[in-house]
């Protein structure tokens, strides 16, 4: 006989996990985060801020950029309010500004990177829920700071305790709750209201393994789900602060958060919160991929512009890494993708695209790239492998080995165990902002003038001045 549900053995989970994380959500304060903590806040915040603008243009790549996010813009239109969507001329609920404010943050697949816990992207679930509350009353930075700093760190220990590779996939399902502790701390809720706030948004967390179905237009609603997970945590902390309960041990019950989405829950890292703070632990990505690919992507174009290499010099690329990210990115399924969402994960397009271009940006994913001749004959030059002398390295680190054999004989191999971005390697002051450039020309220059944008980057870097972020919200707004 097949086992059924009845059949399935409950891990045993230390309680007071749910009121634990609660109450130390409900007491951090802006006096607890150092220097390090606070500019870590600035600069998530920034970047969320410039990929949001840039991708509620619609100029992005794929169905899911333009066509994929206008029903949620036309959605929340629907619903007047006072709360800003991020580079429209549209307010609406707290709920449905959080919605498409969250799905601009992923559509670009530029977003934040959390490596520890899947990676998982954390800030388009925290900053679309606290911008939210944070246009629901006067809120200061110190405040806005506490509350950003209670949902990364809840999201990225809730996805931990999740144990991916061993208990899930994905650990999308640790935004919602994540999420709602964040927005409960903007709006003052008591120690009561946190769990509540936490019980209902872990209760209605959403997402999982079916955000990977990526051959179809279904696909369209990975964004959405990016902001699905804050709206609901706006949703949890404003019926928490309404009065509904929500389970003060939701994470720990033997059918609970942790058990229900996972195989092999573990509930360590929810004992080490603040220790260290994840906010610190967060990577900003160059490239626009999935965070599997920029290993390699780093070390092949080290190769191809140190050995000033053009496509005809190149005979074959062999690209090895961890079977975790070979899995993902490597298998012969990602070598001819006919849509950009399956792009950014193919090893064989980007190697193409890198040895092509001598870089990888958002204009590599544009439809006559995808079809270009010279792009599908040097895919064919790509050769992946796993690799298991790297797999003990994952996910401390995220390595990967590029070999380049040249026409005559002679070889080139580089390896690059933390990507450019990862905390022990982050992007400088100088690369952020041509980061930022970047994404101005490709998706803003032809509707916002570059003085506004300029104003837009020095608002974002001086919020700790700032005593109502609502305001810098409003800010963002179209118009």
């Amino acid at each position: 006989m097949r086992p059924t549900v009845a059949d399935l053995r409950w891990s045993l989970l230390p309680a007071p996990l749910t009121e634990r994380l609660a109450g130390w959500a409900h007491d951090l304060s802006y006096a607890d985060l150092d220097e390090e903590v606070r500019a870590a806040v600035i600069r998530l915040c920034r970047d969320f801020v410039v990929i949001s603008l840039a991708a509620s243009t619609g100029r992005g790549v794929g169905g899911s950029s333009g066509p994929g996010l206008e029903p949620l813009v036309r959605l929340a239109a629907l619903h007047p309010g006072t709360s800003t969507v991020i580079g429209r001329g549209v307010t609406t609920t707290p709920q449905y500004a959080a919605m498409v404010n969250g799905a601009f943050a992923h559509t670009l697949n530029l977003m934040d990177v959390h490596r520890w816990s899947a990676p998982t992207h954390i800030c388009p679930g925290v900053f679309p829920a606290v911008f939210a509350a944070a246009e629901m009353k006067t809120v200061p930075f110190g405040e806005f700071a506490a509350a950003a700093v209670v949902g990364v760190e809840a999201i990225a220990k809730l996805g931990m305790a999740l144990n991916v590779g061993r208990g899930v996939i994905d650990t999308t399902d640790a935004n919602a709750p994540g999420a709602a502790l964040a927005a409960a701390k903007l709006l003052g809720l008591d120690r009561s209201g946190q769990t509540d706030a936490l019980g209902i948004g872990a209760y209605l967390a959403v997402g999982g393994t079916i955000s990977l179905e990526l051959t179809s237009p279904g696909y369209w609603c990975r964004p959405m789900l990016s902001g699905w997970q804050p709206g609901t945590g706006v949703t949890a902390a404003m019926l928490a602060r309404e009065g509904l309960r929500g389970s003060p041990r939701v994470l720990e019950a033997p059918t609970g958060f942790l058990n229900s989405k996972s195989l092999a829950p573990d509930p360590a890292p929810l004992s080490a919160l603040g220790d260290p703070f994840e906010v610190t632990r967060v990577g900003l990505k160059p490239y626009p991929t999935t965070r599997y690919l920029h290993s390699e992507i780093e070390a092949l174009e080290r190769i191809v512009v140190e050995g000033d290499l053009s496509p005809a010099d190149v005979e074959q690329v062999v690209i090895e890494k961890p079977r975790a990210m070979h899995l993902v990115t490597g298998t012969d399924e990602r070598r001819d993708p006919a849509t950009p969402e399956v792009a950014r994960l193919s090893s064989f397009f980007f190697a193409a695209k890198v040895v092509q271009d001598r870089r990888a940006w958002l204009d590599a994913l544009e439809p006559d790239s995808l079809c270009d001749p010279e792009t599908k004959r040097l895919m064919d030059r790509v050769e992946c492998r796993p690799a298991a002398d790297l797999d003990d390295l994952f996910p401390a680190g995220l390595p990967a080995r590029v070999t380049v054999r040249r026409r005559g004989g002679a070889s080139a191999t580089r390896t690059v165990h933390h990507p450019r971005g990862e905390p022990e390697r982050p992007l400088s002051e100088a690369e952020l902002l041509a980061k930022y450039d970047a994404l101005y020309e490709y998706c803003l220059s032809g509707s916002m003038a570059r003085r506004r944008f300029d104003e837009i980057l020095a608002r974002c870097s001086e919020l700790e001045a700032c005593r109502d972020i609502g305001g810098f919200v409003r800010s963002l707004g179209g118009g």
